[in-house]
């Protein structure tokens, strides 16, 4: 009998500074990523991006076009050791409403990185990538 790949959906978003700088988040294993976070049952991948960032780091976003997608297996991972599908969108920074987050379980950091920067941190080689497609993207919105 054919049984459906269940796996979650992160939704993730590229957002540089006025500096051409991407924001990065510190997670709990060390490693920098995307904001961003799990897709929430009847909401769609771009609200949840939005939503994520706001949460995250008190700011609005104008939800652009999706940059990249990529599925991944994280083995130490509660719910994503059998793989988790992440969409990255490009997100334009309309302004904050107020801090960042210090809820979030684990290591809270936000930095923003020149692009030779990330290069050199601990980050997935799937998130450069999404973050090289988006440059032209940036260039272009700003």
């Amino acid at each position: 009998m054919f049984q459906p790949y269940e796996i979650p959906v992160s939704v993730k978003g590229i957002i540089f500074d006025s500096a051409g700088k991407i924001w990065l988040r510190k997670n709990s294993r060390k490693e920098w990523e995307l904001p961003g976070g799990k897709i929430d049952p009847d909401e769609q991948p771009e609200e949840t991006v939005k939503r994520e960032i706001m949460e995250e780091m008190s700011l609005s976003v104008k939800v652009g076009d999706i940059v990249d997608s990529f599925l991944i297996k994280i083995p130490d991972s509660i719910d994503e050791s059998e793989g988790v599908l992440v969409l990255i969108y490009y997100c334009k920074a309309l302004g904050p409403t107020g801090e960042f987050e210090i809820t979030e379980p684990g290591v809270t950091e936000f930095k923003t990185f020149s692009i030779s920067e990330v290069e050199k941190i601990n980050i997935w080689p799937q998130y450069k990538t999404a973050i090289k497609k988006s440059l032209e993207k940036w260039n272009y919105l700003i």
